[in-house]
């Protein structure tokens, strides 16, 4: 059940899966959100296998009392993630090291596997300092399939923090080719190719 869940519905199969709400985190017999707070769940919790319009097989979802939560898509992971790291940034109330490293630790259970989880897992540990092995971690998800188009950036970044901004311009050209405008790291990304 540890994972990321979004929420679905009121009962098991009352809206379809392409009208996800709020992700939640679900570990053990906790659900937290990206803000990191953390409750008991305490009520009943029911693992079901359904198949959904579209879907090849059955699935696993939650039901949790009567809201009924699917597996959090690859984008929805991503938000969640980003949307907790940015509770970290400098002066944040939240942004001791302590704080950064109670809250991935807690989650480290709940992130994808595959690029996705690995661009999640960078910029996790480039957050936390650690260039180093975010630069490895961004390395192997990079070049996976389905890598999100930021991956590039992150390990742009990982580069840069290494002193290594040379090698970065590679990276920073294929997020600038592939980046959706909206992308709050392009403008930044076109001003350092210059």
């Amino acid at each position: 059940m540890t994972g990321l869940w979004a929420e679905a519905g009121r009962d098991a199969g009352e809206l379809s899966p392409e009208r996800r709400g709020a992700v939640i985190a679900v570990i053990g017999q906790e659900r937290g959100g990206a803000d990191g707070r953390r409750e008991p769940i305490t009520l009943p919790i029911r693992r079901m296998y359904l198949k959904e319009r579209g879907w090849d097989s059955p699935g696993a979802v939650l039901q949790i009392g009567a809201q009924t939560f699917y597996p959090a898509e690859p984008e929805e992971a991503l938000e969640f993630a980003d949307a907790g790291l940015e509770r970290f940034g400098p002066g944040s109330p939240a942004g001791s090291p302590e704080a950064l490293a109670a809250w991935a630790g807690s989650l480290e259970a709940c992130w994808p596997e595959g690029a996705v989880g690995g661009r999640i897992r960078g910029r996790v540990l480039l957050k936390q300092g650690r260039a180093a092995e975010a630069l490895e971690v961004l390395q192997g998800a990079v070049d996976a399939k389905r890598a999100p188009v930021d991956t590039a950036w992150w390990l742009a970044e990982a580069l840069a923090a290494l002193g290594r901004g040379a090698e970065a311009r590679p990276f920073l050209e294929r997020f600038v080719a592939k980046a959706a405008r909206r992308s709050p790291w392009l403008a930044e990304a076109k001003q350092r190719l210059g």
